[in-house]
């Protein structure tokens, strides 16, 4: 496993920073999918089974 070692941002603030993580939906076009497509069906199926919505 690799780790990272003196990350110089975090040593000149070795603070943690709390953010709001926006999940997208299960359904319509992903951010980071240059087609604008989705996630394909068995895995829009999985995550629901693993309760996100």
């Amino acid at each position: 496993m690799h780790y990272v070692r003196n990350d110089p941002n975090f040593l000149n603030s070795p603070v943690f920073k709390q953010r709001t993580v926006v999940y997208p939906k299960l359904d319509g076009a992903l951010p980071w999918r240059a087609d604008g497509g989705g996630f394909l069906p068995a895995v829009a199926l999985l995550v629901q089974e693993l309760g996100y919505e």
